[in-house]
């Protein structure tokens, strides 16, 4: 057996208790023993983009005056229709009134705008609504179905291409390292150049599982025709492999050129057996700052044992996602939903399209040899003998204009840069003013065992070792099937952690003025920094963090918790070792698991490589930490998520001093901290960096979902402090960035807006305290209701769930039984590990009147 699959099966056995590799000291900062990730060692420099954005701020240090004008990064100019702009902001303010509150919707998108992209965006095509999943955009897209896929893929690209495909697979093991040239091993380039026409000769193409193929393509704006994209599918149905289509620039396709070259993969026959698409309305309605995309993965897309590769990928989303800002969703209907919205976001492509047609014209007027600008917003312009750093570098310095250079797209880019049509007419003619200094065969046959065709794509291993369902979309079934039997049932919900109470109009109002200015060219806004707005992160610096010594920068705004999870799971590879409290959030475990760091999962429930810390009422839910083994990352929720204890400050103490002796790392989730009475905080502190040490050995996370009901809004934060470091030096900080900036692209702008609001004034801070108030009186009533019958009931105090025994019970079934005889919904505590059975977890999420009304229904019940 080789030493790198014995060490691998060594990292899953089960340890002696007590497994101590002490933190890492060879001079200088202290560094935790845990291992970087070696497959962010093998990516290359930094991501493209931001390495360009950091290019244009040594320019402006270097010419403070100069007028930058930015052909680069597709980031859309134009004011955003007011048509969607008002959608949006009518959406956000109703979010402050009791009967236009929403908290969390279904994580696969609204249904309306499922079925909006359904019969609008793939007419005739017999793509159904339920095939549809909406996201916060197609890069995020890719990052989730790399996940899915698992390291153990081989993958192909066109070169070149969008650089998120290759990076994301570096990122999750698909490749070995670059060579000199900057290809990847195992990573099969589908060269496509002038000299082929921009589609490569398929006949040359080795088999491989996944093929990632964008048209128009990004960057060359070749669009592929109706043949070349019949060739594709000929080939992935014949190799039995997926194809991965990215139309995002497909509205840039001239109605005279639709009908020989496609806009989606699912005009071409047989594409539905083998082909995802992911698409985006950021390019065709400006949404590059609000944040909205899809995936389609329809029905008969199987992997070659049959298992619908729908089925995991729900199951991804559902674990690593919490769905996309429904206010963006809200704007999403109205571009397609009437004939205005449609003519408004046309005639926005319009406007790019003609920069793109002068951009051609003027590069051919100088004589260069030019491609795409026709059905794409990009222009591709050759360089003979030049390097393409070397020439963006010389056209920022003599013109202060921004360009892309090719290279970055893959080693088929050399010589190239990429101009965008994505800016306002004036500025492009202004750029242009400048013009006069411008420089094998490995096929495996598709598995055919009778039945539906199959890939030959093997199903991620780690996605079998998942035990059923992610539990609360299970619960959501529970519920539909009760409704089914009971349809005139008042079902009341305390289950899942979902806000009932309006947002502070305060809040509302701040949201819907930056989406009313998004129609606007002074207040339009495409893409914001990845890691966030400056102004959010530096609020949350100072409200969130006063004292600690937690800067702007160590401030990571995200699209919440549950995703920073994931991402903070992606950053950590398959390669380390996790210690959870038994019970707590399944997010940390489930992402775990798809990301290969378990083994698989016993009749308890139990996955082999995990540290379970016990956490019950008999060790007044702090596990004993002499008895914990040493694991690389644990990950600890205070107050606890489900059972509502929260930690004091000398149990945080004893966390971050095992963490500190054993060189491990803390991801320490906060999201209830809000909840911590002020009569307690002193003792029990709202986050883990109050505790002396933790800046170098803890990572927290945190949500405004909780305390600003932004559920159905979507933002939460990140913060990785600079002292943290692995044993090799390296800072976390450093590559969790580069997750950020491959994987996601950012919270939406006008979630961000609502975060300042929250937190800037006085007003806004009261506002949502007065929310935090009305769940804490519930859970005050929740409890007393349940002493009063006799049960045994933790949390509560300090936490909005309160956390109830029933000896020699299955949790399923008191689960089952409460919703049968009082139609009122809980969570039944194995759902969140194998110490939760015999427990339910009750919310105190939702109106003062329903928690009344659910307690005397428990109290006839349980009396």
């Amino acid at each position: 057996m080789p030493v790198n699959m014995i060490s691998k099966l060594l990292e899953k056995a089960v340890l002696p208790a007590l497994d101590v590799a002490p933190p890492v000291k060879i001079g200088g900062p202290r560094r935790t023993s845990v291992l970087r990730n070696p497959n962010m060692e093998k990516l290359q420099k930094g991501y493209l983009f931001p390495e360009i954005s950091i290019k244009r701020e040594e320019h402006l240090k270097k010419y403070p005056d100069a007028k930058v004008i930015s052909l680069g990064i597709g980031d859309t100019t134009e004011p955003i229709p007011s048509i969607v702009t008002s959608a949006m902001a009518e959406y956000a303010l109703a979010l402050s009134t009791p009967e236009g509150y929403q908290g969390y919707g279904p994580e696969q998108g609204h249904k309306n705008l499922r079925k909006e992209i359904a019969d609008k965006v793939y007419p005739d095509m017999g793509i159904k609504e339920s095939e549809v999943f909406i996201s916060d955009g197609a890069q995020c897209d890719i990052a989730r179905l790399q996940t899915l896929f698992g390291p153990n893929v081989t993958i192909a690209v066109q070169d070149p291409t969008f650089p998120g495909y290759v990076d994301n697979g570096v990122i999750m093991g698909q490749t070995g390292k670059a060579d000199d040239g900057g290809r990847y091993a195992g990573i099969e380039y589908m060269r496509c150049a002038p000299e082929n026409a921009f589609f490569p000769d398929l006949s040359r193409v080795r088999r491989t599982d996944v093929i990632f193929f964008c048209s128009p393509n990004n960057p060359t704006g070749h669009a592929a025709s109706r043949e070349q994209l019949r060739q594709l599918v000929e080939l992935a149905r014949r190799n039995g492999s997926i194809i991965v289509f990215d139309s995002a620039y497909s509205s840039y396709i001239s109605s005279s050129s639709s009908s020989s070259t496609p806009r989606s993969i699912y005009e071409i026959p047989g594409a539905r057996e083998v082909a995802i698409e992911v698409s985006s309305f950021s390019k065709f309605a400006g949404f590059t700052g609000v944040r909205l995309g899809w995936a389609v993965v329809p029905d008969e897309l199987l992997y070659s044992d049959g298992v619908p590769v729908a089925r995991d990928f729900d199951r991804v989303v559902c674990t690593c996602f919490n769905g996309a800002s429904g206010i963006a969703q809200a704007g999403g209907v109205a571009c397609l939903s009437t004939e205005e919205g449609r003519g408004a976001v046309a005639r926005v492509v319009g406007v790019y399209r003609e920069n793109a047609r002068v951009l051609v014209e003027t590069f051919r007027s100088l004589g260069k040899e030019v491609h795409g600008g026709g059905d794409a917003p990009y222009v591709w312009v050759r360089f003979p003998g030049r390097r393409s750093w070397d020439v963006f570098a010389e056209i920022l310095e003599k013109t202060h204009v921004i360009t892309v250079p090719g290279s970055g797209f893959g080693p088929g880019g050399e010589g190239f840069i990429r101009v965008s049509a994505f800016n306002s007419r004036d500025k492009v003619l202004e750029a242009l003013l400048e013009k006069a200094v411008l420089p094998a065969l490995d096929v495996a046959p598709p598995v055919k065992i009778g039945g539906p065709r199959r890939t030959s794509v093997l199903r991620n291993p780690n996605m079998e070792k998942l035990q059923k369902g992610y539990l609360f979309p299970e619960i959501s079934i529970k519920r539909e099937e009760h409704l089914k039997k009971y349809p005139d049932a008042k079902v009341i919900s305390l289950g899942i952690g979902d806000t009932t109470e309006p947002i502070p109009s305060i809040v509302t109002s701040a949201m819907a003025e930056y989406a009313l200015a998004l129609s606007t060219p002074e207040g339009y806004q495409g893409y914001g920094p990845e890691q966030g707005h400056k102004n959010l992160r530096k609020e949350i610096a100072d409200k969130v963090y006063p004292d600690m010594g937690i800067k702007e920068s160590e401030v990571f705004i995200s699209d919440g918790a549950q995703c920073d999870i994931a991402r903070l799971q992606t950053l950590f590879g398959p390669n380390v070792t996790i210690a959870v409290q038994d019970p707590t959030f399944p997010g940390y475990v489930d992402n775990g698991v798809i990301m290969g760091q378990t083994g698989k999962a016993d009749d308890g429930g139990r996955y082999a490589g995990i540290e379970y810390m016990r956490c019950a009422p008999e060790n007044a839910f702090f596990p004993d930490l002499s008895r914990v083994r040493r694991t690389d990352v644990i990950f600890f929720c205070s107050p606890n998520n489900p059972t509502g204890h929260a930690a004091s400050r000398e149990q945080l103490r004893q966390l971050v001093e095992l963490a500190r002796r054993n060189g491990s790392i803390i991801v320490f989730d906060s999201a209830y901290s809000s909840y911590i009475s002020s009569s307690s905080s002193s003792s029990t502190p709202r986050s883990i960096y109050e505790i002396p040490g933790a800046r170098e050995v803890a990572i927290e996370v945190s949500s405004f979902s909780k305390f600003a009901g932004f559920t159905g809004v979507r933002l939460g934060w990140a913060v990785v402090p600079d002292e943290l470091l692995y044993s090799d030096g390296v800072p976390v900080a450093r590559d969790f960035d580069r997750v950020v900036c491959t994987c996601f692209n950012g919270a939406s702008g006008i979630a961000q807006a609502g975060g300042v609001a929250c937190l800037s004034t006085e007003e806004g801070r009261g506002a949502v305290a007065r929310v935090v108030g009305v769940y804490r009186e519930n859970a005050r009533v929740l409890v007393e209701t349940f002493r009063s019958l006799g049960k045994e009931v933790h949390g509560g105090g300090d936490a909005p769930y309160v956390w109830v025994r029933f000896p020699g019970r299955r949790s399923w079934d008191v689960f089952a039984e409460i919703l049968e005889k009082t139609h009122v919904i809980t969570v039944p505590g194995s759902g969140f590990g194998p110490g939760g059975e015999g427990f339910i977890r009750v919310s105190a999420f939702n109106s003062r009147d329903k928690v009344l009304e659910a307690c005397q229904r428990l109290k006839s019940f349980l009396a």
